[in-house]
């Protein structure tokens, strides 16, 4: 599972224009992380929707797209400063279990795995909107 938080942050980055560049987030406005959270849980509904339709190889795909498209420019490296390094590895990994979720054929794992990601993740986008969390 690590390997897999691994590679997730090999650098690459996902195919489309559709990934919010690091400098969107140099000004706070309320609610800001939260609804970024809200980002990677629809990606993450996306993906479960293709397991639940049998394509689990492109819902694991969709899994590491949400990683390197909505969490790791962004919220990963603010989580890790203003969080705690701990909480960004738990969601690293959690990443991880989800993706390794979507390849079985088992919908309850994938959608506990993804719920479980999501609400530490929605915790974590609370406390970034609570301190007003910008990239620098």
């Amino acid at each position: 599972m690590l390997a897999l938080a691994a590679a997730a942050c090999d650098g690459a980055s996902p195919a489309g224009d559709d990934v919010v560049p690091a400098a969107a987030a140099e000004t706070y406005t309320d609610g800001m992380w939260v609804e970024r959270a809200k980002t990677v849980r629809a990606g993450l509904d996306e993906a479960l929707a293709m397991h639940e339709a049998g394509d689990r190889g492109d819902a694991a795909e969709m899994v590491m797209m949400v990683y390197r498209g909505s969490f790791e420019p962004e919220l990963e490296p603010l989580v890790r400063e203003m969080v705690d390094a701990r909480v960004a590895a738990e969601l690293e990994y959690r990443f991880g279990l989800t993706r390794d979720a979507m390849t079985q054929r088992r919908v309850d794992a994938a959608k506990a795995q993804a719920q479980t990601l999501t609400d530490r993740l929605d915790e974590a986008a609370a406390q970034l909107d609570a301190k007003h969390a910008v990239l620098r």
